[in-house]
This record gives C-alpha cells, sequence and structure tokens, in this order.
C-alpha cells in the first residue's frame, strides 16, 4: 500500500470510567507523572520518516501484507501512551483587555488507549476506538510548551489552578463526565486518504464528526497523524473567562495527534 495522507480527530475516555459501548481494559486513573524533556515525548511519524531515510528508500513504508490469499485480512492495531502522543491546544482571546496576563494552554492526554481495525482490501472491516479519563490530561507540562513552541514554563501552583478551572462544571464537568470518547460508525477512502466518521462525546455532549486521517500501515505497525480544529460550541461548551471577560479562551480549539499502533 503506498503512503496515505490525511488529517485526523479524535479525543478522550477511559473504559472503567466512562458511559460509551466499547469495551477497554480497566484503567488507572492516577495521573501520570510530567514529561521532564521534550524528547523524551513520543514522535512516531519521526520514527518512521527516520526509518525510510535510513533504508535508502524514498517511498512510504505503507507495503502491502504479503499473502497467498486473494483478499487480505482485518489486522486489529493497538495505541496507547507509552509510544504515542495526542494532545489538546486551547489558545487565549488576543483581544481580551489581559491577554498580557493571560497564556495559551496545552495537555497531553495519558492512561488511555486506542485501536483501530483496518483491511487494505475491505474498507468495511475498518474500525476505530479511542478513550481516555478526563482526570489524566497532563497540564501545561513544560516538555509539551516546549514542543508547541510557546515559549515559557507556567509554575506548578498555576498549573493546579489551571486544572482545577478546565475540570470544573462548566467547562468539562470532570465530576459528572470522567471519560471523552470516539466510536467509529463507518470509514471511506477519499483520494488517497482514510476518513472515518464516527461519534465523539465530551463534557455530556455527543457529535458525529467526520476525521481524515495520514497513515501508514503494514502486518506490523499502524501510524496515524493529524490536526483538527473544533469550537467549545461543539460540545456546548462556553470558553472559560475571568476577571469579567478581562481574561479568556478563544475559539478555534486544536487536538494534534501522532500515533503508532501495534498489532495485537
Amino acid at each position: 500500500m503506498t503512503k496515505q495522507t490525511l488529517s485526523l480527530f479524535i479525543l478522550l475516555s477511559s473504559t472503567a470510567c466512562i458511559q460509551n459501548t466499547y469495551e477497554y481494559p480497566d484503567c488507572d486513573t492516577q495521573t501520570t507523572d510530567d514529561i521532564t524533556d521534550s524528547s523524551d515525548i513520543p514522535t512516531p511519524s519521526q520514527d518512521l520518516e527516520d526509518d525510510t531515510e535510513s533504508s535508502g528508500s524514498n517511498t512510504d513504508t505503507s507495503t502491502e501484507t504479503e499473502s497467498t490469499e486473494e483478499f487480505a485480512k482485518a489486522v486489529q492495531y493497538f495505541f496507547d501512551d507509552a509510544e504515542s502522543l495526542l494532545y489538546v491546544q486551547v489558545y487565549k482571546d488576543p483581544n481580551a483587555l489581559g491577554s498580557g496576563l493571560a497564556h495559551n494552554h496545552v495537555m497531553r492526554a495519558t492512561n488511555w488507549t486506542g485501536d483501530v481495525t483496518y483491511n487494505r482490501d475491505y474498507i468495511e472491516d475498518c474500525e476505530m476506538n479511542f478513550a481516555l479519563p478526563v482526570y489524566d490530561l497532563a497540564v501545561d507540562e513544560d516538555a509539551m510548551r516546549d514542543l508547541v513552541g510557546y515559549g515559557d514554563t507556567i509554575n506548578s501552583g498555576d498549573r493546579a489552578t489551571i486544572r482545577e478551572h478546565m475540570l470544573d462544571s462548566n467547562q468539562l464537568n470532570a465530576t459528572q463526565y470522567e471519560s471523552i470518547w470516539f466510536e467509529s460508525v463507518s470509514c471511506q477512502e477519499q483520494n488517497g486518504s482514510l476518513v472515518v466518521t464516527g461519534d465523539m462525546f465530551i463534557a455530556g455532549t455527543t457529535r458525529e464528526m467526520d476525521i481524515t486521517i495520514n497513515f501508514s500501515a503494514n502486518e506490523d505497525t499502524f501510524y496515524m497523524s493529524g490536526v483538527i480544529d473544533f469550537t467549545h460550541a461543539d460540545f456546548n461548551i462556553t470558553p472559560y473567562e475571568a476577571f469579567w471577560g478581562a481574561v479568556r479562551n478563544s475559539e478555534p480549539l486544536k487536538i494534534s495527534f501522532d500515533m503508532v499502533g501495534f498489532a495485537g
């Protein structure tokens, strides 16, 4: 299979703690320790590029599975945060009166799980499911702020306050909705991309979304990466504000992912 291009969307949920229909292994709701250096952050797409360059090939590593059968079989690939990266960026409103005192934010998803089923010969076999506990979002780690190019850091006390606001009832409402999840409904291939239609659940609202994905697949691994913009309004959330609107968040938000899954 030749290399394909895409741009994806996914968000968050966990199994032991969620109200979706897909069953995942039990999740650990303890927050993962901070990543202390940006070089420790998983970058599967860069690994894929490095492997391609070291092989002396300019072609994609997405190769067809060799088989004596006429048609390939569906392969299920499993993902987690040990090898992959999923994060959300929230931006301050630059037009707010107190914007100079505010920050852009980045939240890295931890303790999440997901899986993709893909068959290069039979797209109807395609499925995609991801889940993560909102309490395990790591807020404004120094390494992540460095990775996304913010150029500053936030002290631990302010990070704790930001996390508290993020989980509050008027934002993610974590007390009532402990998870965010995505479950596919259908897949199709369009112009060399994989387009996944599915349901995303955030803060009590389920919304159907189309996800276009850059991917590279073989019998052992499935690489995918992309970025998607969405708004607070998509999930009936009001952007956070303080000091009577002098500090407030803006639209849109951005979800980025760089993932590699392994055949199970």
